[in-house]
């Protein structure tokens, strides 16, 4: 579960890498959080960003390669992102220096979340780990 957390953290730290003024926080977590929350307009990020493509990797690597629940990864960062812009008071560098102690401490951060965000990364990391009990073995040669 603390790899999950903190693939959602990278997705988050990566979409917040702009710069942006504390007057214009609030629209750009908007932006922030509709981009993810899009799978075309991830795609077009994805596309034209080398470090975007490879979180994107990342993330559905670490969900067993499920579409649904990389998805789900990226729904519950943007919810992350909200109570990050909260936590920080709409303060970018203070937004940063949280993402970045997070990255360091995911299980820490986790507890500072709201219980539905706790409670949805738990159930992705859930579901992940199902999916990969219930996969096929592959046969040895």
């Amino acid at each position: 579960m603390v790899r999950l957390l903190f693939i959602v953290l990278t997705l988050d730290l990566l979409t917040s890498s702009i710069s942006y003024s504390a007057e214009d926080m609030d629209p750009a977590i908007k932006d922030v959080q509709e981009l993810l929350r899009t799978q075309s307009k991830r795609e077009e990020v994805i596309k034209n960003d080398s470090k975007a493509k490879q979180a994107d990797d990342f993330a559905l690597q670490a969900v067993g390669g499920n579409q649904t629940l990389k998805n789900d990864v990226y729904d519950v960062s943007a919810d992350i992102m909200a109570t990050v812009q909260k936590l920080s008071e709409g303060d970018p560098a203070k937004m940063n220096a949280l993402l970045q102690k997070a990255l360091q401490n995911p299980g820490e951060f986790l507890k500072s979340l709201p219980s539905d965000q706790q409670a949805k990364i738990r159930d992705i990391a859930a579901k992940t780990e199902a999916q990969k009990k219930s996969a096929p073995v592959a046969p040895k040669p």
